[in-house]
C-alpha cells in the first residue's frame, strides 16, 4: 500500500505537493489553536467571577484586578466553608470536609465565560461572565 502511494506521490507536480502540504498545515493549526490559546493565557479582557451563595449578596470580582499572586476567599455555607481560589487565569473551589461528593472541587479550574462551579449541598454557585471573543463554543473547545 505504501509503495503504491509513494509511486503516485512521485507523479504529482511540485505545485500540487505544496498545496497538499499547505492544507495539512492549516488543518493542524485549526485543531491546535484552542490549546495554544489556553496555554498562553489568552486575553482575560472583561471577565468577572460571580460568587453567588444562597442567602447572601452576590459578589463580582474582575479577573484583571486580581493580584498576580492570586487571592483566596472563604465563602460560608450550611455544611461548611468553601475556599475559593482566584487567579488571573481561572477560578477553582476547595470543598469543605462535610461535602459528601465534592463535585464542586472535582470541577477543577474554570477559565472561560459561561463555565460554572455548583455546590448544591452548600448552596453555592460560581461562574465567569464576560465577552467571549474567541468564537469557540462548548463543542469546539
Amino acid at each position: 500500500m505504501w509503495r503504491r502511494l509513494f509511486e503516485h506521490w512521485k507523479k504529482i507536480r511540485k505545485g500540487d505537493k505544496i498545496l497538499v502540504g499547505l492544507v495539512l498545515v492549516l488543518a493542524l493549526a485549526g485543531v491546535l489553536y484552542p490549546f495554544f490559546w489556553e496555554w498562553f493565557g489568552g486575553d482575560i479582557g472583561d471577565l468577572q467571577v460571580v460568587i453567588n451563595p444562597v442567602g447572601s449578596e452576590r459578589q463580582r470580582i474582575a479577573l484583571a484586578e486580581v493580584p498576580e499572586e492570586g487571592m483566596e476567599l472563604i465563602v460560608p455555607g450550611p455544611i461548611g466553608d468553601h475556599l475559593v481560589e482566584i487567579f488571573r487565569d481561572g477560578v477553582r473551589v476547595i470543598a469543605p470536609e462535610d461535602d459528601p461528593l465534592k463535585i464542586c472541587e472535582k470541577t477543577g479550574w474554570i477559565r472561560r465565560p459561561g463555565a460554572t462551579i455548583v455546590c448544591v449541598p452548600n448552596q453555592l454557585g460560581i461562574w465567569l461572565e464576560g465577552s467571549d471573543d474567541t468564537g469557540l463554543d462548548g463543542i469546539s473547545e
